[in-house]
């Protein structure tokens, strides 16, 4: 990669840009599949990563000339800020879910604000949990959920976009807050 990256910045070329971005896909996606636990959240966030790379800068603010100044380096430098990155907005969005179900799991999480990988991994297991239980609640409870957490619509606005009345839309909602507090305290 160090090689390909080289040739690409001292040649510019289609051909050059096209290998080294094939390269960089593999070793970005194999730097992040070992950090997800899936295969489409790693294809997700290694799209994320290629998109900064590819950049036309990333080249250009990469200094080949540095002692140590390895593109591997800094391939897995930008694929490790794009993983953090995802982290924390998948993090931010699923919060807002934990606060209305209750404030006692926020106070077993760390404080968001550190930055040690290890914390984020935590709260991000803790994430997938959540995000498994609102999938197996019942569709009727999940979409409300989804709609009111996580794209934060009001709920005159959810009632609109179902055609429902905005009683139910607050009944549906505070039952499937419910249910889902119940199976996180069964887990």
């Amino acid at each position: 990669l160090h090689e390909l990256a080289l040739r690409a910045k001292l040649r510019p070329s289609r051909d050059h840009s096209n290998e080294l971005g094939k390269e960089a896909w593999k070793h970005v996606f194999k730097f992040i599949r070992k950090k997800t636990s899936t295969k489409e959240e790693a294809e997700d966030i290694t799209l994320r990563a290629m998109e900064r790379i590819a950049h036309p800068d990333f080249l250009e603010i990469w200094d080949h000339t540095k002692t140590g100044a390895s593109f591997i380096k800094y391939l897995n430098a930008t694929a490790h800020n794009t993983f953090v990155s995802y982290l924390k907005r998948k993090n931010a969005k699923l919060k807002t879910i934990m606060t209305a179900i209750d404030a006692d799991h926020i106070k077993q999480l760390p404080d968001p604000h550190w930055n040690d990988l290890s914390v984020v991994l935590i709260r991000n297991e803790r994430m997938n949990t959540i995000q498994h239980e609102i999938n197996k609640l019942p569709e009727i409870h999940r979409e409300i959920i989804m709609l009111k957490h996580v794209k934060e619509l009001r709920y005159d606005e959810i009632a609109e976009r179902l055609g429902i009345p905005v009683g139910t839309v607050k009944n549906r909602l505070f039952r499937g807050l419910a249910c889902l507090r119940e199976n996180l305290r069964e887990n």
